[in-house]
């Protein structure tokens, strides 16, 4: 049964993950497949925290033995959209919303975080790091102790660049209609505002969070423009039992 609860979200977040659904390639995810085809055991269970429309729940559905499977997200179209491409369980709420993880502490084997760390925003910089330190913490907190969470975050470097990518569509943003592209796709003025994160930065985030890292596992790292070098990173974390 899909569950429903109040969310703490700004309503145009809401809005516009309703309406916009980021698209990520499934290539990102072959370190979680394998590592669940490796050790996932039947009747173990899996929440994706962001899961947009479906894709990579889809993807654990169909190629891993994971079948008990869930979606979060605070988009109430693209959770419609999740559960009729998947046939999944699905969670209205955030992940920031402390009473919704109190209430559902401890109840997957697994957690996936899908380059979700960089739509977390807050009024500037620390404030997004922040929140999305807690994003990871309330993630680890969604599975039982001994359980796994599957972080995949695009990161970039140099650390002024992102910097100001963050800067500008917070000043321009609310002035541009839609998404003024300047680019490839994801180069645009407008909304989503990100505040994406370089690898030193991702890895400040993961280590303090009193856990396991399983696995680091990085793809793609090199140069998407002359002044942008990305790299996808993966990082499994278990965590503790006691």
């Amino acid at each position: 049964m899909d569950t429903e609860v109040n969310l703490t979200d700004d309503q145009k977040t809401q809005e516009y993950f309703d309406k916009y659904v980021p698209k990520y390639g499934q290539y990102r995810f072959k370190f979680m497949t394998a590592f669940l085809n490796e050790h996932a055991k039947p009747g173990e269970s899996l929440i994706d925290v962001g899961c947009g429309t479906g894709k990579t729940l889809k993807l654990v559905k169909g190629s891993t033995p994971i079948k008990h499977l869930a979606g979060l997200d605070v988009s109430a179209s693209s959770l419609r959209a999740t559960s009729e491409a998947t046939g999944c369980e699905t969670e209205h709420g955030s992940i920031l919303d402390q009473n919704f993880v109190d209430s559902r502490d401890s109840k997957y084997d697994y957690a996936v975080l899908g380059a979700v760390l960089h739509h977390v925003i807050e009024k500037n910089r620390a404030e997004c790091n922040t929140s999305a330190r807690l994003t990871i913490a309330n993630s680890l907190r969604l599975v039982r102790p001994g359980g796994y969470l599957f972080i995949m975050e695009p990161t970039f470097e140099p650390r002024f660049m992102i910097w100001l990518v963050f800067w500008l569509k917070k000043m321009v943003g609310p002035f541009v209609p839609g998404r003024l592209h300047v680019g490839p796709e994801w180069i645009n003025i407008g909304h989503p505002i990100v505040s994406y994160y370089s690898e030193r930065q991702l890895a400040d985030m993961v280590n303090p969070q009193n856990t396991e890292i399983v696995q680091h596992y990085v793809h793609g790292r090199g140069s998407k423009l002359a002044f942008l070098k990305l790299a996808n990173i993966g990082y499994i974390l278990k965590r503790p039992v006691s």
